[in-house]
C-alpha cells in the first residue's frame, strides 16, 4: 500500500508538471501571437505612411484652374515645400499613370515644367516618357526656348542631347540661340552656336 501511495504521489507530481509546462507553452504561444499581431499592425502602419509619403496618387492628372497637374505644381515648387528627391519619387512612383500630354492653360507641357525646375535627371525622365521635345506652347516656345530663357545651361545641354531642335522659331520669330544672345547668356549662346 505504501508503494501505491508513492506511485500515486509520483503520478500526481508528473501530472502537475505537465500542466505547468502546458500553461507555460500556452503563455509563450499567446505572447508570440500578440507580438506577431503588433508587428503586423506596425508593418501596415509603416506601409500606409510610406505610401502617403511617396505620393501614390490616384488623381495625378487632375488639373487646377490654371490647368496644372499635381506633378506640374511639384516641379514649380513655388514655396520650396519639396526637395528634389520628393519630386523625383512622385514622378517615379506615378510614372505609369501620368498623362504626359496634358497642357496648362498656356499650353505648357510637363517637360516645360521640368525645365523650369532645372533638374536634368527629371528632364530626361519626362522627355523619355512624354516625347514632347519640340512641342510648343501658346507663345510658340519649346522646352528648349524656356531652358534658354531661364538660363538653365544643363537643361539646354540635356534637351539638345535628347534631340530638341534648336532652330524652331517662337511667335516672335526667336530661336533659342536668339534668346540666349538677347539675354546675354554667353555660355548657352556659345554652346548653341557650336551645334
Amino acid at each position: 500500500m505504501k508503494k501505491s501511495n508513492k506511485n500515486n504521489k509520483k503520478n500526481n507530481k508528473n501530472k502537475n508538471t505537465k500542466k505547468i509546462s502546458t500553461r507555460e507553452n500556452n503563455n509563450k504561444n499567446n505572447i508570440f501571437i500578440i507580438l506577431l499581431a503588433v508587428f503586423i499592425l506596425f508593418a501596415v502602419f509603416i506601409y500606409n505612411y510610406y505610401n502617403k509619403k511617396i505620393n501614390l496618387i490616384s488623381n495625378i492628372n487632375d488639373v487646377d484652374s490654371s490647368g496644372r497637374t499635381i506633378v506640374m505644381k511639384a516641379l514649380l515648387n513655388e514655396n520650396n515645400q519639396l526637395n528634389i528627391n520628393d519630386i523625383k519619387r512622385l514622378i517615379r512612383d506615378n510614372r505609369k499613370n501620368i498623362d504626359y500630354r496634358i497642357r496648362d492653360t498656356d499650353s505648357k507641357t510637363l517637360l516645360m515644367y521640368a525645365v523650369f525646375n532645372g533638374d536634368t535627371e527629371i528632364i530626361k525622365d519626362i522627355a523619355e516618357y512624354g516625347n514632347l521635345l519640340n512641342e510648343t506652347d501658346d507663345d510658340g516656345r519649346t522646352a528648349l526656348h524656356w531652358a534658354v530663357f531661364y538660363n538653365k545651361y544643363d537643361a539646354v545641354v540635356a534637351l539638345t542631347e535628347l534631340g530638341a531642335k534648336d532652330y524652331i522659331k517662337d511667335n516672335y520669330s526667336l530661336t533659342p540661340i536668339d534668346i540666349a544672345q538677347y539675354e546675354g547668356y554667353e555660355e548657352i549662346y556659345k554652346y548653341l552656336s557650336n551645334l
